[in-house]
């Protein structure tokens, strides 16, 4: 095949395959460097029209272009592979700082625990006294029964004057009028009647007043009262 032929078929393939235009750039190359022996190109090339040599250079133009354009893709291959693979770095540095970092948490959270437990174990030891000690209240309740069966403060009354305007009372009773105070709770002794003191004025006729009473409150001279203690009053009242 001559160069002639060879540019025509050059021509033809424009838009063939890349390897295809590869081969015959590569069979021109390799008619055109044939020597004659003595060291001149073939003169077959000069016997070439302008038609035909147009073709080959632009078939040459077009494998250089397809070249150069897949040495860019090449190039941006490798970029895209050079940052997927700096990603990978980072993501890696990322992952081995959580593993600290979790690592870490569960030393804190092993060390919390620890030191709940311990406090719990310490709560424990302060709460529950030791065997040899028996507690106060249930000591107290062995010797001095609390209830309806302790012994009450009484005082007895000896007078008895209604409040005309208020609707309370006034009281006299014969003994133990220091017992009596503001806000003391005092019940008829063998009922239910209760009242609550407002006030007590050591130096009057009648010095108690009763402003607040249940319905049947209704003392009269010889009643008995009995001075209930409130919560957590028992052992004072008991004492005095």
């Amino acid at each position: 095949m001559n160069v002639g032929t060879g540019a025509g078929i050059g021509l033809g393939q424009l838009e063939r395959d890349q390897r295809e235009v590869k081969r015959l750039h590569d069979a021109f190359l390799e008619a055109l460097d044939r020597h004659d022996g003595t060291g001149s190109p073939l003169p077959e090339w000069e016997d070439v029209p302008p038609r035909e040599r147009q073709a080959w250079r632009a078939v040459d133009v077009l494998v250089r272009l397809r070249v150069e354009r897949a040495e860019t893709q090449l190039d941006l291959v490798r970029s895209e592979r050079d940052a997927l693979v700096e990603q990978v770095k980072s993501l890696r540095s990322q992952v081995r700082f959580l593993e600290v970092l979790r690592t870490q948490d569960d030393l804190e959270t092993t060390r919390a625990k620890t030191e709940l437990e311990a406090l719990r174990g310490a709560r424990q030891r302060q709460a529950t006294p030791p065997p040899s000690v028996p507690p106060l209240v249930e000591a107290t309740h062995d010797s001095t029964p609390i209830g309806e069966e302790a012994q009450l403060i009484t005082v007895k009354v000896t007078a008895v004057a209604p409040d005309e305007e208020g609707g309370g009372l006034y009281l006299a009773v014969e003994r133990g009028l220091r017992e009596v105070h503001q806000g003391v709770t005092v019940r008829i002794k063998g009922t239910e009647a209760t009242a609550e003191v407002a006030s007590v004025e050591p130096t009057a006729s009648l010095p108690i007043f009763i402003s607040f009473h249940s319905p049947d409150f209704a003392p009269k001279e010889g009643d008995v009262l009995e001075l209930l203690p409130k919560p957590g009053d028992e052992l004072p009242a008991l004492i005095a």
